[in-house]
């Protein structure tokens, strides 16, 4: 269940002591048998509180009393468990819309009662419920907490931070402040927010407040492991350690500095780690694995392939596990039970990233007992499955020569991320002399992915352009050449980056790296506004899918460029504003690909094509779908989906819908760039319904957002003020508003409406002179606009009224 225990007690033990505190609550009633049952309550008789609640009910109450009595009957039928009788006493409370406070904090214990019950969307509802009421409530900074739990179980960390943040900062007294930092340091950390991360972790340490600083420390220890601090990562850990040291945080933290031990190859740290800490964290099945692999690096097989087994037998799922058991077990030439390992590696996932692996170690031991058939066979079976495998793909791999097991070595330490002894492995080939050719080429190519992956960025080079040098006798040129293309666009020199890129396409045309060459092509024009080159190389790269299918629709890589190149086409196309193709592309594209990020793209951008070509309807159910699915990718621009469809119901005059999703809207994604654009909304809602002054407010928050800044929205905002007063017959106010129009905004059609408006007020204030001004000098800027020609018709009638006289 996501609601956590923890949690739980937190707001319902807080929350309690707030209702029976002084706050107002029972003050306004005066019954002696409320006050009786009140006094029950406070001393903690559940039971026979209830009972007195009850009884209350039962009496003839004024509506405060009642709603008094039904609350705290629910609260007490919380404390004892009664879940289902507390939600539907607090429902109740809502539906009869009782006066203020009691109506706020039943909206509050229903939106608990809703997320205790795995009911998310109704949680939601109700706490932005709560949270538009205008009740100042003691409950506030929970309801927060809350909303931001659940935008963590949904993994909608933006909306998390933005929540977290609200409460860190406008409730910086409150108890429940350094839990929001510590979760404000979860969903930091899972946005890859590190340096944030840790410093929001940081102010919780300082307070020593406990737990909450066992889980800051922890989630510091992880924030500099992912940052590659690994030495920082290890000196949280040993804090944690020292302060908490039978914590379940210790227990991980151990695990993450164990692993930041890996990484720096000090596998002597990782073997003392079980005496650091205590003995269930050292017999933790995790640790037992690092252990092992400690072990197996430091190539003590026997002891390695004993805890491998143990290991094993705790976590049989773990293919990792059951390879490296197989290999200590090779290593000790019992090649019987590496076989076994080995094969229970394959049955339990066929497709799993070691089981090239094991394919490999098998066809090696098969031929090392001289049976070439199975030999042949697991190599086969590797090459079929596994094309892209070193193994598979290297000549040097299936030769059984001391050079091929220096290779195999380097491989599989570089798997393993012990990347300085497959460095080393790699410096002792290097040294071997050898002409060039294919061999040498793979062995210089993988050499230059690992620099890499160490940021060694000049050896890198060096070694992607020894492969280039093999020329025709190296068929790594191609993916080397990608890889120096890959450098030069990463260090800004996009031309040289381009140069190469154009080469792999034109000297390798079938191939993968072709594609890959193209599609980079396209993404750099498009990045410099290059849109008619980039659809040259997007039509290039599918002509060439489509051609070569038959080659490249078992490669998984080829069908993920195909669809990132249409849907970049798509965006094209909407950067140019040709919705029809927009629409087109889009529904080609969902045609062709599977769950993820890229059909949600593609969803978004049919409902936005729909939208902008007028389908009200098709573009309301396709942003409905959106809507719906969004959050479960992260994805950043889920926000269009709720303004779009307040912008639809907007264009059918639902004005009562408009403002419940804007409500909805700005609880769900306050940090999002156009919240200017709900603003003007609720504006148009708000005067749709009659409340101008209320419309006039929302306008000018919408004006003055920073985002807004020489925007048209700004300049229609200005122009709907004026509409207000104009509405209101108050002529002058609405003369002054659509004046700031003419004066400040840059965009004609809303200058000639204004002028228009102006005129118009002027003509009632029966000020002509000043409406021929506003018509003439507005004519001489923007003539060209289609509106212009009322314009000139409006002037006409006001000199014909000035001659007149």
């Amino acid at each position: 269940m996501p609601y956590t225990h923890h949690l739980r007690l937190l707001l319902v033990y807080a929350c309690v002591d707030l209702c029976a505190s002084s706050v107002g609550l029972a003050t306004e009633v005066d019954n002696t048998k409320f006050e009786q049952a009140r006094s029950a309550y406070v001393a903690g008789q559940w039971q026979e509180s209830l009972l007195a609640f009850e009884g209350c009910l039962q009496e003839p109450l004024g509506p405060v009393e009642s709603a008094a009595a039904q609350f705290f009957a629910a609260e007490v039928e919380t404390k004892l468990g009664k879940f289902a009788e507390a939600e539907a006493r607090y429902n109740r409370l809502i539906a009869s819309e009782v006066s203020q406070p009691y109506f706020s904090y039943a909206l509050f214990r229903s939106a608990e009662a809703a997320w205790r019950a795995e009911d998310p969307a109704r949680a939601k509802q109700r706490l932005s419920q709560f949270l538009r009421s205008e009740q100042e409530s003691h409950y506030e900074p929970y309801a927060l907490l809350l909303q931001g739990e659940i935008a963590s179980s949904e993994a909608n960390w933006r909306t998390a931070v933005a929540v977290y943040h609200r409460l860190v900062e406008e409730f910086p007294t409150s108890a429940l402040r350094s839990k929001a930092q510590v979760e404000l340091a979860r969903a930091l950390l899972e946005l890859g927010q590190f340096d944030a991360a840790i410093a929001s972790a940081n102010h919780v340490i300082e307070l020593q407040r406990e737990p909450l600083a066992c889980n800051a420390l922890l989630l510091v220890a992880r924030a500099h492991f992912l940052a590659q601090d690994y030495r920082l990562a290890i000196e949280a850990q040993e804090k944690l350690t020292r302060r908490f040291p039978n914590a379940e945080e210790t227990r991980q933290a151990t695990l993450v500095a164990g692993w930041a031990h890996w990484k720096l190859e000090d596998y002597q740290a990782i073997r003392r780690l079980p005496s650091q800490t205590n003995a269930k964290i050292a017999s933790d099945p995790e640790m037992l694995l690092l252990q092992a692999m400690a072990d197996y690096a430091l190539e003590d097989w026997e002891l390695a392939s004993k805890k491998f087994a143990e290991v094993a037998d705790l976590l049989p799922q773990r293919t990792h596990v059951l390879y490296y058991a197989g290999e200590c077990s090779r290593r000790e030439n019992d090649l019987a039970a590496a076989s076994v390992w080995l094969e229970r590696l394959l049955q339990v996932d066929s497709q799993s990233p070691w089981a090239d692996d094991a394919l490999w170690s098998l066809s090696q031991m098969a031929a090392s007992e001289g049976d070439l058939v199975a030999a042949a066979r697991r190599t086969n079976q590797l090459r079929e499955q596994f094309p892209d495998s070193p193994y598979a793909s290297s000549q040097l791999a299936q030769q059984h020569s001391e050079r091929a097991h220096l290779y195999m070595e380097a491989i599989k330490h570089q798997r393993d991320g012990r990347h300085g002894a497959a460095l080393a492995a790699y410096r002792q080939l290097e040294a071997q002399s050898q002409p060039p050719g294919t061999a040498f080429g793979e062995v210089a190519w993988q050499q230059g992915n690992l620099l890499s992956q160490m940021g060694m960025i000049a050896d890198a080079r060096d070694c992607y352009e020894q492969v280039v040098a093999g020329g025709a006798t190296n068929r790594r040129v191609a993916d080397a050449q990608l890889a120096l293309a890959r450098l030069d666009e990463q260090s800004g020199q996009s031309e040289d980056a381009s140069g190469r890129y154009k080469t792999v396409s034109e000297d390798f045309p079938g191939s993968l790296a072709a594609q890959e060459a193209r599609f980079r092509l396209a993404t750099l024009a498009a990045e410099t506004g290059k849109a008619s080159k980039a659809e040259a190389w997007i039509n290039e790269l599918i002509t060439h899918s489509q051609a070569q299918g038959s080659q490249l629709s078992d490669n998984l890589r080829a069908g993920e460029l195909h669809q990132h190149a249409l849907a970049l086409s798509i965006k094209l196309a909407a950067e140019s504003e040709d919705w029809a193709v927009v629409r087109e592309r889009s529904a080609r594209q969902l045609e062709q690909i599977a769950e993820g990020p890229l059909r949600l793209a593609a969803e978004f951008w049919l409902a936005e094509s729909e939208f902008r070509l007028g389908n009200d309807e098709a573009a309301e159910a396709a942003f409905q779908i959106v809507d719906r699915r969004a959050h479960s990718f992260n994805a950043a621009w889920a926000a269009m989906a709720p303004l779009r469809l307040a912008q639809l119901a907007a264009r059918k005059a639902r004005w009562q819908r408009v403002l419940s999703l804007l409500e909805d809207f700005e609880e769900q994604h306050p940090e999002f760039a156009l919240i200017h654009e709900a603003d003007y909304l609720r504006g148009r809602a708000l005067a749709g319904r009659g409340g101008m002054s209320d419309a006039r407010a929302a306008y000018r928050k919408a004006i003055n957002n920073p985002m807004a800044l020489d925007s048209e929205t700004a300049a229609r905002a200005q122009w709907m003020i004026g509409e207000t007063y104009f509405h209101q017959e108050n002529y002058t106010n609405a003369k002054a508003a659509y004046k700031k129009v003419i004066d400040k905004h840059r965009y004609p059609q809303w200058r000639v409406r204004a002028a228009l408006q102006a005129g118009k007020c002027c003509e009632l204030l029966e000020e002509w002179e000043l409406a021929q001004s506003f018509y003439q000098e507005t004519l001489a800027k923007d003539s060209q606009v289609t509106a212009s020609d009322e314009l000139a018709a409006r002037l006409r009638w006001t000199q014909q009224h000035l001659s007149k006289k």
